[in-house]
């Protein structure tokens, strides 16, 4: 056996590492976990009580949380839409004593393993424990950590944080795994993976994925809420070796640091927010390397350059002033370069530049507000697109409480999507699309004898008009006019009832659209409010008419769905609650398509 084959880690189909100790490893995490929420108080009083007075501390010790379970079914006729049945633990704990406090996460999933192509997706299993005492944080597992806008911001790690706070300062540091290794299928392949409906598309439509690591750190000094200024690095990288055949597939790896700062003066009123990220990305850690460099992060050798490297900034600047304590104006400019990227984002929009203004007043004590959203938009900002797409809106609203029962919200809107042409270029479509929409919603609740009623009404008006420099072009203009209506009743017993319709016309050119829903529900609290019943159910009709020429028939097609739900929800005495949920989906369509669909789901969590 050559020492490649001897260190290599054992897999399964598709290069990942057996499920089977995967799973023996979250049960006995679980039952460990579960064993120790559900010690009796008693019991678990007395332990932590001998344990500390042998050293002479006194008791302080607290403990509360939750865990339970989720299983669910599904069945379907005539689509495939979901796993069959799915089952999900789940466990949260916090505890605090002694200067220490504790909080424990974790969720562990069936449908990570619910059929072999499950293995070509990222684990949407975690655990996370978090340590705390005074000024110093830790935490292990699946961590979330959000260290800035345009470099780490949310992204799931399988690793660690530690954060430290002495004072005013600020030292982060966070590291682990944001993506699996993920061997690619071709686009004609099948597997062994099949459902009741046959191979599973996923499988063949599969781009594979190498093992991604992260690692971050962040040195700040002072008040997140006031005067503050933040430096943070940031590193990725795609591990090349994690892939037997990663055939067209090239590791990447991207190094960032921004600047992050805040200034708050006049005691607050004013406050003003700015960063700034360079980023470089190395398209193929694998490429040669190159003499030529992308921009400055390369320049001070923070990075080598190879052939396809590039580099680009993303940056925000924002301000919020408060204006005698009745109104507030906030103000931001953002622009995020064409070929912006960063590993620690899930997903960002490049290429845009938005610039954003939102005043707001109160008048007589808060009873009515005025406020508005004005916007630009706009894209190719290097200039080397055939066109530019800019986007301008405007908005205000205005709420009015005319009363404790009766209050008014209206609102205008003026969208305008414009595509132009750069000069000198020809053969581009351009257009112009304005959208309008008008809408008001009053409110009232009152009370009559022993019942409280609310009712709410909704109404708008909708148009675009669409111009197109093609004259062969259809454009998209019409008109929609919409209304909701709702009423509920609740009673002393804690019954409540509802009721609630929806209309909606829809004119365009050649077609015309009518759809009309109606909604019923009742809920119903019994056994001095420990058991609670709803149920709702629903009827929704679209009928679109069809007029594609003055020389054709007109088509109308009808559609028709039916939806049914029931929830029962119990507390049992010092066990927990359970909760059993019943829906129900008939959908009716022209020209076949129809289905029908039913989704049962239990639910039970004891807390502690």
């Amino acid at each position: 056996m050559t020492d490649e084959a001897r260190h290599r880690p054992r897999t399964t189909v598709h290069g990942q590492r057996p499920v089977a100790r995967d799973v023996l490893l979250w049960v006995l995490l679980v039952v460990v976990t579960v064993f120790g929420l559900f010690r009796p108080r008693a019991a678990r009083g007395q332990y932590v009580d001998e344990a500390f007075s042998r050293v002479g501390i006194s008791n302080d010790f607290s403990i509360g949380g939750s865990v339970g379970m989720l299983g669910e079914l599904y069945g379907t006729s005539g689509v495939s839409r979901r796993p069959t049945a799915s089952g999900r633990l789940f466990a949260r704990a916090q505890a605090s004593g002694y200067g220490l406090s504790y909080d424990l996460n974790m969720v562990l999933s069936t449908e990570q393993y619910q059929f072999n192509q499950n293995a070509r997706r990222q684990s949407i299993n975690q655990i996370d424990l978090r340590v705390k005492y005074k000024w110093i944080e830790a935490d292990a597992g699946t961590v979330s950590p959000r260290l800035s806008q345009y470099s780490l911001n949310g992204t799931s790690l399988k690793g660690g944080f530690l954060e430290l706070t002495p004072g005013k300062w600020r030292i982060t540091y966070t590291g682990g795994v944001s993506q699996r290794a993920v061997e690619p299928a071709s686009l004609g392949s099948t597997s062994s993976a099949t459902t009741t409906a046959g191979p599973s598309p996923r499988i063949g439509a599969n781009a594979g994925a190498f093992q991604r690591w992260l690692h971050a750190a962040r040195l700040g000094y002072g008040d997140l809420g006031g005067s503050y200024v933040d430096l943070i690095g940031l590193y990725g990288f795609d591990d090349a070796s994690s892939l037997r055949d990663p055939g067209a597939l090239s590791p990447v790896s991207n190094t960032n640091v921004t600047t992050v700062a805040g200034l708050r003066v006049l005691d607050g009123r004013i406050r003003l927010e700015g960063q700034l990220t360079a980023s470089g990305l190395v398209n193929d850690t694998q490429a040669p390397r190159s003499d030529t460099s992308p921009g400055l992060l390369y320049d001070l050798g923070i990075m080598n350059a190879r052939a396809g490297s590039q580099m680009d900034y993303a940056g925000r600047l924002s301000a919020r002033v408060d204006v005698l304590k009745r109104g507030q104006l906030q103000m931001s400019y953002e622009r995020i370069q064409p070929g912006f990227r960063s590993l620690g984002l899930a997903y960002l929009r490049s290429d845009q530049e938005v610039i954003q203004i939102r005043p707001r007043v109160d008048f007589f004590d808060g009873k009515l507000r005025l406020d508005a959203q004005l916007g630009q938009r706009r894209n190719n900002l290097n200039g080397d697109l055939q066109s530019t797409l800019r986007r301008r809106q405007a908005r205000m609203n205005a709420q009015v409480r005319l009363s404790r029962t009766f209050f008014v919200s209206t609102s205008y809107s003026r969208l305008v999507n414009a595509n132009t042409a750069m000069p000198g270029v020809q053969d581009v479509a351009t257009f112009r699309q304005v959208s309008q929409t008008v809408s008001v919603a009053p409110s009232l609740t009152f009370r009559r004898g022993s019942l409280t009623h609310s009712s709410a009404l909704t109404a708008s008006l909708q148009t675009l008009r669409d111009r197109q420099s093609d004259p062969n072009a259809s454009g998209a203009s019409f008109t929609n006019y919409s209304g909701t209506l709702s009423h509920t009743v609740a009673f002393p017993s804690g019954t409540s009832v509802g009721l609630s319709g929806n209309a909606l016309m829809s004119q365009r050119a050649a077609t015309d659209l009518v759809t009309v829903s109606v909604n019923a529900n009742v809920s119903r609290s019994l056994l001095d409010r420990a058991l609670r019943v709803n149920a709702s159910g629903g009827w929704s009709s679209n009928r679109v008419r069809i007029d594609p020429a003055s020389m054709v028939p007109t088509t109308t097609n009808t559609s028709r769905q039916f939806t049914a739900t029931s929830t029962v929800r119990y507390r049992i005495p010092v066990m927990g609650d359970v909760s059993f949920r019943l829906r129900a989906l008939r959908s009716s369509q022209p020209q076949g398509g129809s289905f029908n669909e039913v989704q049962s789901t239990i639910r039970y969590e004891y807390r502690f």
